[in-house]
C-alpha cells in the first residue's frame, strides 16, 4: 500500500495520518450523521463528495461506465474492520480459532469506530487491543495485505521492503518467511520458531519512522528482521566479502502516495484532495521504482504498489519504468486470490493541467478539473516546460502489459482502493553512455580515497528519471547498471578504512567469553550429538530433540555500544552483515533479542551473566539442551498467575509430576543452578493419568515462558500483557478439552 505523502494531507504526519489505506489510522473521525454522506470530525463536518474527484475519475475511466454509481456509493461508506492473524507468533491457532466464532454476517459491518465506540463490542476491543500489543494480530486494512501476497516469498529470499514504515506489511513479509518454511517441509523438530536463511529488510528514509519501523517489527519476534534508515531513491547496492553484487530475491516497493484510495477510512481527503498533488508526486515514485528494478536479482519479482487511484501514480510510473527497460524487465499476471476481484489496469490516461483557471478550489465547486492533456502535443507549447514525459503514456503503451496491472476497487470486494502491478526482471539492465562516462570518473576518483571494491558506482547512484524535456541516449545501452553484473575491481590503498561496513552489529567471535558463557551455560551446541532434554524418562513419550539442532554461533550478534543485549539473526542477515557498500547502511534494528544481560542484584545467583530474553525465547529455545523446564498446564496457569514464586513450589510441583526437566537446571554437585530457565507448557491430556502425551510442540500453538532462577525463588520474564494472552488462550484451551472429552 503506498503512504499518503507529507504535504499531500497525509502520509508522514499529514492531516490524514498513517499510509495510505495500508493501517488503521489515528482514529480522527467520529461517528457519523444521520446523512450517510456526511461525517463528523473535531473540525466540523464533512460532506462526503467532491464534484472534481467525480469528474477526473469518470474521465480517466479507471472504473467501467456502469459501475461508477456503486463506486462512488461504496467511497462514501464506512470501511469494515480487519485484522491478520500473525502465523510467526505463539498461539495463532487459538487467536484465528476466536475469531472464526465471528460469522461473516459480522465482519461485513463492523468498523473500527464501533468497535472503538460500541460498548457491545467491549470484550472484543479488549482482545485486539491484547493480541495487537502482544503481536499475535495485525490490525491493518485488508486491501493493504494484498500486495506481499503478490510476492511469492518463499524462506530463503532476500526480501526488501522500500519505503516499509509503519511496518504492517512488513510484519506480514516476515510472518510469510518463516511459514513457508514450515509449509515447504524444511522446518525442523522442536519447540518454537523455525529458523529461515533468508531476509527482510525494512528501509524508511525517516529517522523517526524507521524507529516506529523497529518497534512495529519485533511484535514478530524475527531472526531475519533487519531495518534501515536510508533515501530509497539512492538505497545502496552491497556485495559480497568476495567482492561480487548481491541484489534482492523479492522488493515490495510500495511508495508514498496521494493516498486517494482510502477515502473511506479518511474522510478528511474529501475535503483536502487536489489534482496537482499526484503531479508533485510522480517523480519520486518513479525514482523509487526504477532503483528498486535495479536492485533486484536476475529472475526476481518486484511489486509496485500504491493507494491511490491515479494513473498518474501507477501505470503512469510503472509503464515509463518498464518501457524504458523492458529489454530487462517485464509485467506479469498476479497470482490467483480466491474471492478477490480485480480491475485491469488501462493503457491511456489523461494528465490534469498543472494551473487551473481559478485555482483548485474553483474546480472542485464547479464540479470540472480543469483541462486534460492525453498527450504531450495537447499542452499549448508555452507551458510544456511544467510537465514531465513520464506523466504520458509511452509510445509503446499498448505492447507493455499494463492489463496485467490491477486496481482492487472498493465496490467489488467491500475494500478500500489499491493498484497493484508485478514485475519480473529477465535480464541484467543497462544504462546510458552519458552514465557510463559519469560512472569512469567516479571510480578513477574512487581508486584513490576507497579500499573497499567499487564494483556498483552507477547503481549506487541512480539515474535521474527522464522528466521528458531532454534528450537520453537510452537507446545506446552499453554496460549493465544493476547490483547482479560485476564491473572492474579497483586497486586499494592499504591504510584506509572500508567504506560502508555494518560495523555497528558484529557476529560473536569463537573466543568471545558471552559465547563461551551461554553456549556452557545453557547447552548451545557447536556440533550435532545426542541431546537429553529431561524427556527421556521411563515411560515418557514426549518428543526428543533432533540431533542436528546444533547452534549456529556465527548468528548470535550484539550491538557495538549497546552490549547489554544479544541477537539472534539468520544466514541471510549475518551474511548481509559482512556485505560493504559505497554507502554506509544505517542499521535501526537487526534480529530478535535472544539473550540480556543479567541485572546487577542478580549477578551473585548465577555463573552466566545472561537470562533468556521473553521475546527471543520462540527462535533460541529449539537450541537449549540445559535450563528447560516442562510444566503442565495447571502449574503453568499457577506460574503465570503467580509470576514471582518459590522454589519449593517448583519442587512440590516436580513431586506431583506437574513439573519435570528440574535436573537440567543442576550444577555438577546436584544443585539447583541460579540463572536464566525457559518453561514449557505441556498440556494435561484430559484422561487425568498425567501421561505425557501431547505437548506443545510448534509455534502454532506453543505456549512458553521465560524466567530467572534464584536463591529461593523463581520469577518470570513475561509482561502483564503477555501473561494475560497466555493466561487467556489455556483457559479456552482447557475448555476445549473438556468438550471433546465429554466432561
Amino acid at each position: 500500500m503506498g503512504k499518503r505523502k507529507r504535504g499531500l494531507g497525509g502520509r508522514r504526519g499529514g492531516r490524514s495520518g498513517g499510509k495510505g489505506s495500508g493501517e488503521q489510522g489515528d482514529g480522527s473521525e467520529r461517528w457519523a450523521s444521520d446523512d450517510p454522506q456526511r461525517v463528523n470530525t473535531d473540525w466540523g463536518t464533512i460532506q462526503r463528495n467532491n464534484a472534481a474527484f467525480a469528474h477526473y475519475y469518470k474521465a480517466q475511466q479507471i472504473v467501467p461506465p456502469e459501475e461508477w454509481d456503486s463506486f462512488f456509493q461504496k467511497l462514501k461508506e464506512s470501511l469494515p474492520a480487519a485484522v491478520r492473524v500473525n502465523r510467526a507468533a505463539p498461539l495463532w491457532r487459538g487467536v484465528r480459532a476466536i475469531f472464526d466464532h465471528f460469522s461473516d454476517k459480522h465482519w461485513p459491518n463492523l468498523d473500527r469506530l464501533a468497535i472503538r465506540k460500541n460498548e457491545d463490542y467491549a470484550q472484543l476491543k479488549e482482545l485486539l487491543v491484547q493480541e495487537d500489543t502482544r503481536g499475535g494480530i495485525s490490525r491493518q486494512e485488508a486491501v493493504s495485505m494484498i500486495p506481499p501476497l503478490f510476492m511469492d516469498v518463499k524462506s530463503h529470499h532476500w526480501v526488501l521492503d522500500m519505503c516499509a514504515a509503519p511496518g504492517s506489511k512488513t510484519t506480514e513479509l516476515l510472518d510469510m518467511l518463516h511459514w513457508t518454511q514450515e509449509e515447504d517441509g524444511k522446518a525442523t523438530g522442536g519447540p518454537g520458531l523455525s529458523m529461515p536463511t533468508g531476509l527482510v529488510l525494512a528501509n524508511d528514509m525517516q529517522a523517526n519512522r524507521a524507529q516506529m519501523l523497529a518497534h512495529q517489527v519485533q511484535r514478530i519476534p524475527s531472526p531475519a528482521t533487519a531495518v534501515t534508515c536510508l533515501d530509497a531513491k539512492f538505497f545502496p547496492a552491497v556485495c559480497g566479502e568476495d567482492g561480487a553484487p548481491i541484489g534482492f530475491d523479492r522488493i515490495l516497493c510500495d511508495v508514498p502516495c496521494t493516498g486517494d484510495g482510502t477515502l473511506r477510512k479518511k474522510a478528511d481527503i474529501w475535503r483536502t484532495w487536489k489534482l496537482r498533488d499526484s503531479l508533485g508526486i510522480h517523480s519520486q515514485q518513479l525514482s523509487i521504482l526504477i532503483r528498486a528494478l535495479q536492485l533486484l536479482n536476475v529472475g526476481g519479482r518486484l511489486v509496485y504498489s500504491t493507494c491511490s487511484l491515479n494513473p498518474l501514480e501507477d501505470e503512469a510510473v510503472v509503464a515509463h519504468a518498464v518501457s524504458r527497460y523492458r529489454d530487462s524487465v517485464k509485467i506479469v499476471p498476479p497470482p490467483h486470490l480466491n474471492g478477490l476481484r480485480l480491475q485491469q489496469g488501462i493503457i491511456k490516461w489523461l494528465v490534469p493541467e498543472k494551473r487551473p483557471s481559478g485555482g483548485d478550489d474553483a474546480t472542485a465547486d464547479d464540479g470540472t478539473c480543469g483541462r486534460l492533456f492525453a498527450s504531450m502535443d495537447d499542452i499549448p507549447e508555452k507551458e510544456r516546460a511544467d510537465y514531465s514525459g513520464s506523466l504520458f503514456p509511452p509510445d509503446d503503451a499498448s505492447t507493455l502489459g499494463l492489463e496485467h496491472a490491477v486496481r482492487v476497487l472498493p465496490h467489488h470486494n467491500n475494500t478500500g482502493g489499491f493498484f497493484v502491478c508485478c514485475i519480473v526482471k529477465t535480464t541484467h539492465m543497462r544504462t546510458s553512455k552519458s552514465a557510463l562516462r559519469r560512472q569512469g570518473i567516479k571510480k578513477r576518483k574512487a581508486a584513490t580515497t576507497t579500499t573497499a571494491p567499487a564494483p556498483m558506482d552507477v547503481a549506487d547512484e541512480p539515474l535521474p528519471p527522464n522528466d521528458g524535456n531532454e534528450q537520453d541516449d537510452e537507446q545506446e545501452q552499453d554496460e549493465q547498471e544493476d547490483p547482479q553484473q560485476p564491473q572492474p575491481h579497483q586497486p586499494a590503498a592499504p591504510a584506509a578504512r572500508p567504506i560502508g561496513v555494518a560495523n555497528d552489529f558484529a557476529s560473536l567471535g569463537e573466543s568471545d567469553p558471552d559465547w563461551l558463557s551461554v553456549m556452557s551455560f545453557y547447552g548451545l551446541r557447536k556440533t550435532g550429538g545426542e541431546i537429553d532434554d529431561g524427556s527421556r524418562g521411563e515411560g515418557s513419550t514426549l518428543p526428543q530433540l533432533p540431533a542436528a539442532q546444533c547452534f549456529p554461533r556465527e548468528q548470535l550478534a550484539r550491538r557495538t555500544g549497546a552490549e547489554k543485549k544479544l541477537y539472534m539473526i539468520t544466514e541471510g542477515v549475518a551474511k548481509l552483515l559482512k556485505c560493504e557498500s559505497r554507502m554506509p547502511l544505517k542499521w535501526v534494528h537487526l534480529g530478535v533479542r535472544v539473550f540480556e544481560r543479567v541485572d546487577a542484584n542478580f549477578k551473585e545467583y548465577t555463573p552466566c551473566k545472561w537470562r533468556l530474553a521473553q521475546e527471543g525465547l520462540p527462535t533460541i529455545l529449539r537450541y537449549l539442551t540445559r535450563r528447560r523446564l516442562y510444566a503442565r498446564q495447571k502449574a503453568f496457569t499457577q506460574m503465570l498467575r503467580q509470576r514471582t514464586f518459590p522454589t519449593s513450589d517448583v519442587d512440590q510441583w516436580q513431586k506431583e509430576g506437574q513439573v519435570w526437566g528440574l535436573d537440567s537446571c543442576y550444577d555438577d554437585q546436584g544443585s539447583i543452578e541460579g540463572g536464566g530457565v525457559a518453561v514449557i507448557c505441556v498440556p494435561d491430556d484430559g484422561s487425568g493419568s498425567g501421561s505425557r502425551v501431547r505437548w506443545l510442540g510448534g509455534v502454532e500453538d506453543s505456549v512458553y515462558v521465560a524466567g530467572f532462577l534464584l536463591a529461593g525463588q523463581m520469577q518470570l520474564y513475561a509482561n502483564k500483557v503477555e501473561t494475560q494472552a497466555m493466561l487467556y488462550h489455556l483457559d479456552r484451551m482447557a475448555g476445549s478439552e473438556r468438550e471433546s472429552s465429554g466432561g
